[in-house]
């Protein structure tokens, strides 16, 4: 008698099993997408945010240290002042209160910021430097770097007369300027 021929199921899906699962996981994509990159636009703005908080607590901390003036500026390229903070900054020596560092020598640190497209942090105006003096306090007045992210102002960092540094995130955040 001949013996019967097994029947295997097969293990795999069917391709309406397949199409079924990839709507799925393509509307969940859809819906989570956006909340992705807000979220990792903010996470950007926050190690900003506490990296310029930081630098400015150091440049103080070297003005004491040193007993010497220290500027902060925003730089792109760790050589020259420019004027914005998210490409970077750079803390040199300054004794004769210049726009720019007098030599190579001078720059202390420099530190290259974020470059993404989304996330902005200019220099004011009337201030785009902070300078330290000997006794750690500011000169001028207060100082604040305002960062944005995705167009609205996300956090910012302020520098009192004091020299104090501290940071703020914004509740209710405006439009940034342009």
């Amino acid at each position: 008698m001949p013996r019967p021929t097994p029947h295997y199921r097969c293990a795999g899906l069917t391709l309406l099993e397949l199409m079924a699962t990839l709507t799925i996981l393509g509307l969940l994509v859809a819906v989570a997408g956006p909340s992705v990159v807000e979220t990792v636009s903010n996470l950007r703005a926050d190690a900003l945010r506490m990296q310029l908080n930081s630098a400015f607590a150091g440049a103080r901390l070297a003005a004491v240290t040193r007993r010497e003036i220290i500027s902060v500026c925003p730089s792109d390229d760790g050589r020259r002042c420019t004027a914005e903070w998210s490409k970077g900054w750079m803390t040199y020596r300054d004794p004769l209160r210049s726009r720019q560092p007098a030599t190579e020598k001078d720059i202390l640190q420099y530190y290259p910021g974020q470059t993404g497209l989304s996330l902005l942090a200019p220099a004011s105006a009337g201030r785009p430097r902070l300078r330290f003096r000997p006794d750690g306090r500011s000169m001028g007045v207060n100082q604040s770097v305002i960062i944005c992210a995705r167009g609205r102002q996300h956090s910012k960092v302020i520098v009192s007369n004091s020299g104090r540094a501290r940071s703020v995130i914004l509740r209710d955040p405006i439009p940034c300027e342009p």
